[in-house]
């Protein structure tokens, strides 16, 4: 069985393999992912309970987002409707939504889950949002100005658990392999290039 069997159920496999960079990375987002479910789930339904519609659209947007980056294609496009949708507020046929978004989204990680650790089976980095991976970054930025590459490399794995786009996880595993070098001006140079993509 190979990742390309999802397509069998709608997944598009090939521009998942475009956003992440190749089919490891492919596995460790669907193992961030597959992570972030239940709290994702939670928090969805939170903010739906207290109709908050500004907090629902801003996290259903990370779920579409993440959606896409798997080539969850259906899971996609239903967090897109609703994450639209609900920026003016909540809407009559909502709930009717929300209960399909659910239903997708559950399928959506049950069919990663064989692909989910990656074929190495190491367990996912510790998953973290925006907020605190542009904190990480920054520390990244100033150890190595210092030029501490232990404290640098320890920034670095932790950034593993944050679904960058492909172009930037690639300027940060170009950082990496600057780092292993000890070329600190380099690395930090990389490492200022997706802070600054970021928008800070």
């Amino acid at each position: 069985m190979g990742v390309f069997d999802l397509e069998n159920i709608g997944f598009d496999i090939n521009s998942a393999l475009g956003f992440t960079g190749g089919e490891e990375r492919l596995y460790s987002a669907m193992a961030l992912f597959e992570k972030a479910y239940p709290q994702m789930c939670e928090k969805l339904k939170g903010f739906a309970d207290e109709a908050n519609n500004t907090d629902f659209s801003i996290t259903v947007h990370a779920v579409k987002s993440n959606a896409r980056m798997i080539g969850a294609t259906a899971l996609f496009k239903i967090a897109e409707q609703l994450e639209l949708s609900t920026k003016e507020g909540f809407y009559e046929s909502f709930n009717d939504d929300l209960a399909n978004f659910f239903e997708l989204y559950k399928e959506a990680v049950d069919a990663i889950k064989p692909y989910a650790k990656g074929k190495n089976e190491e367990a996912p980095a510790e998953l973290i949002g925006r907020g605190e991976a542009m904190d990480i970054l920054h520390k990244l930025s100033e150890s190595l100005d210092e030029y501490d590459d232990t404290e640098s490399a320890k920034y670095l794995k932790k950034l593993d658990g944050f679904l960058f786009n492909d172009e930037l996880r690639k300027v940060l595993d170009e950082a990496a392999k600057q780092l292993d070098e000890f070329m600190y001006d380099e690395a930090l140079e990389c490492v200022n290039k997706v802070i600054d993509a970021m928008g800070e």
